[in-house]
């Protein structure tokens, strides 16, 4: 008799497929229908109710542990292998969460392999693992770049959806360590260190090299320019918008109906103090209706005035501590 530890905590719960039933589930929604059929126990659950463990002892054990994927996180997410192909190659399942709220039926469960993945519902997961070598595949491209190099590289992989369904991006599930391998450069990790600013952390667009890259949120490098985007007008990545003068803007990923906007600009040589920042910036959350019912010229006054009220309010603090500085040193000496 095996035994299978279940917990859920920390936006994440075990999740199990029954083969026998053609079923999913979850154990902090499902446990109690579990415990009933499959034995075991709960022996931990946290004041606030939002962690538990527990096990499972099935005498006929049908159950494949399976993996999740966060649908109210963009990142956060597990894999489980659950099949072997023919060719003795490992697939990794993932199951839709949402955090303390079980399955999101409105997006698909993923099968893949790592270049190879399905997108399908439920009840036709075990469908598609049986007749995986017989799958119809759409073949897919993704282009990346390698820092030092200006022509794109291209990754091949093939994708199934026959039941149309979407939502998530597919990159999340892809191998990409390939593309990935520039992480490792130990030079361009330095760089990026250097050169942290709010336009870099915000649109993760840093300069590697000669050359200026995008990284996407899965890791890998999908964009590249020779000259500083902040100098190009018009679109800058996807859901950006900015102008040359280092007025930027974009669509909050969790809020339809938000516009999360900033100025970026080189901080002013006249109020220059030792220990000031390389560049100035102010940001600040607007209603989408809001945002874009303003005039263009009158958002870039107006952010150029927080910024001059800014720059003069830490020009005045860091004279204060530089004065402070002096003192405490003159009494020491």
């Amino acid at each position: 008799m095996r035994r299978i530890d279940v917990e859920y905590g920390k936006g994440m719960s075990t999740v199990l497929f029954s083969i026998i039933d053609n079923k999913f589930y979850d154990w902090e929604q499902d446990g109690e229908i579990l415990h009933k059929k499959y034995g075991g126990e709960s022996y931990y659950s946290s004041r606030s109710g939002l962690s538990g463990a527990g096990y499972l002892e099935p005498a006929l054990d049908d159950l494949i542990e399976f993996g999740y994927y966060r649908t109210d996180a963009a990142m956060q997410q597990h894999r489980e292998f659950v099949h072997y192909d023919c060719d003795g190659n490992l697939i990794g399942g993932y199951a839709p969460i949402r955090s303390h709220e079980g399955f999101d039926s409105e997006r698909p469960f993923i099968l893949t392999d790592g270049k190879k993945v399905v997108f399908t519902a439920g009840d036709c997961v075990k469908q598609q693992l049986l007749g995986w070598d017989k799958i119809e595949w759409d073949e897919k491209t993704l282009k990346y770049f390698v820092p030092g190099y200006c022509e794109p590289r291209i990754f091949e992989w093939k994708f199934y959806n026959p039941l149309k369904m979407g939502g998530v991006r597919t990159t999340r599930f892809l191998d990409l360590r390939k593309a990935k391998k520039w992480e490792k450069d130990a030079l361009i990790k330095e760089q990026i260190e250097r050169q942290k600013s709010l336009f870099a952390e915000k649109t993760k667009i840093y300069k590697m090299y000669k050359s200026w890259y995008h990284i996407h949120v899965d890791h890998f490098l999908d964009q590249m320019w020779k000259e500083d985007p902040r100098e190009i007008a018009g679109p800058i990545v996807s859901g950006w918008q900015g102008l040359g003068d280092g007025l930027f803007w974009r669509q909050t990923w969790d809020n339809q109906v938000q516009v999360e906007a900033f100025m970026e600009v080189p901080y002013p040589k006249e109020y220059q103090v030792e220990n000031s920042s390389e560049y100035i910036h102010y940001e600040e959350n607007f209603s989408k209706l809001k945002w874009f019912s303003i005039e263009l010229e009158k958002s870039i006054e107006y952010f150029q005035r927080k910024i001059l009220k800014k720059v003069r309010h830490e020009y005045v603090w860091r004279i204060k501590e530089k004065k402070i500085a002096e003192k405490e040193e003159a009494l020491l000496s």
